[in-house]
């Protein structure tokens, strides 16, 4: 005779032992209530047959099973309607992306225009100073109030502190920026903004240009300009002003007293496309009009250019159209 022998301790029977109370009771719950709503739709069943709308005790309804029939209805029906309805028109994720041009899994219908090829950015270009030119990027970073660097300077009028702009002065076309790197030792590698004068009537010479950084703190700002107000379309914000040294010669170039500024701490909210109902929230600009970003294709600007070619030497790859 062979005896079976185990070290458990009694604790671990009791857990064993009420472990099984534990799942039979559960499964004694669930089947009674199974067997419970089974009951009461048997009796919805019944009652439907008899059912007397201007002869029914609504106090004693039975409304859990009411609510149970209902459902299950409803799931049957849903089942029968999705499995009826063509492929086409079934709920469901449809595969593939018209967004980026992936016709696989797309539905067409009968009179559906042609789906426009992929779009793609082939040149991403900067205005640092409104209406001057800018430079081509690589990469760049989109912030609500537009690309870095993006017209975060302008130049202003002296004489009445508003902002001048390309359409009332085309000679600001002959205004270059830059981002180059400093050589200095006090501030070697520093990121600055290169500012230049071209001369078309002698291109051999050297244009004049001034430097400044690119991105300034604000302790740089409160100790190289001047926080003043100024105007552009209108409207007042501040902005921080360079100086004389700054400033000198394109006040030659405009012939009359000018300077540069970039925009101060006071957020400025564009009017119209740059407004609150279209943003859907109160959006800060620097000095863009009403749009802080414009997208142009490449079909667009060689015809404008082709236009322009007889009457203008700039052309609008060089010269943002929305850059004024």
């Amino acid at each position: 005779m062979s005896a079976f022998t185990s070290s458990a301790s009694p604790e671990y029977y009791y857990t064993i032992i009420g472990l099984q109370n534990v799942f039979g009771e559960a499964r004694d719950t669930y089947v009674g209530l199974g067997r419970k709503i089974w009951r009461d739709l048997g009796q919805v069943y019944e009652d439907g047959k008899n059912f007397d709308p201007y002869n029914v005790d609504w106090h004693n309804v039975n409304w859990t099973a009411v609510f149970m029939f209902s459902v299950v209805i409803g799931f049957i029906l849903i089942v029968i309607i999705a499995n009826l309805l063509p492929e086409s028109e079934a709920p469901g994720v449809q595969e593939g992306n018209t967004a980026t041009g992936d016709l696989n899994g797309v539905v067409r219908r009968e009179g559906d225009p042609p789906i426009p090829p992929p779009t793609e950015i082939v040149s991403l270009r900067v205005y640092p100073i409104k209406s001057c030119r800018g430079f081509e990027i690589d990469g760049t970073r989109l912030r609500p109030s537009g690309l870095t660097l993006d017209r975060n300077w302008m130049f202003i009028s002296k004489s009445d502190r508003k902002f001048l702009t390309i359409r009332s002065d085309p000679s600001m076309t002959l205004i270059d920026t830059a981002v180059i790197e400093s050589t200095a030792k006090s501030n070697k590698g520093e990121q600055l903004l290169s500012i230049s004068i071209r001369n078309n009537d002698k291109p051999e010479e050297k244009p004049q240009s001034v430097a400044v950084p690119a991105f300034p703190t604000k302790a740089w700002l409160e100790s190289n300009t001047t926080l003043s107000k100024v105007e552009i379309w209108e409207q007042e914000t501040d902005a921080w002003e360079y100086g004389p040294e700054i400033n000198a010669p394109f006040t030659a170039f405009f012939g009359k007293p000018v300077a540069l500024v970039y925009k101060g701490p006071t957020n400025r909210l564009c009017r119209v496309n740059g407004s609150k109902e279209l943003y859907g929230a109160e959006t800060p600009h620097h000095f863009a009009d009403v749009m802080s970003l414009q997208i142009a294709s490449e079909a667009s600007l060689a015809d404008l250019n082709r236009r322009l070619a007889s009457s203008s030497t700039t052309t609008t790859t060089t010269q943002s159209p929305n850059n004024n």
